[in-house]
């Protein structure tokens, strides 16, 4: 879990979209092998992809909202 801090925290925005604003998102980290599948499990149940899967040099993510707007990331170590 990465925690970082927020200075000025403020209500959370009604509409998903808009960044979250007591925190950016909740990442969870899984291992490479699983990263296809977790994607296609995310795909086959019609859930709304928000960013990605991004590739950086930390590895891949992929970022999702859960039901109540709550910005959520699967992401992986480089493999």
């Amino acid at each position: 879990m990465d925690l970082f801090a927020a200075t000025e925290l403020q209500p959370p925005d009604p509409d998903p979209s808009q960044e979250f604003t007591r925190f950016a998102h909740l990442a969870f980290d899984i291992a490479p092998e699983q990263f296809d599948a977790a994607l296609q499990v995310l795909q086959e149940n019609n859930v709304a992809i928000a960013q990605g899967p991004v590739s950086r040099p930390t590895g891949r993510g992929v970022y999702f909202y859960d039901p109540d707007g709550t910005l959520l990331e699967i992401r992986c170590d480089p493999s």
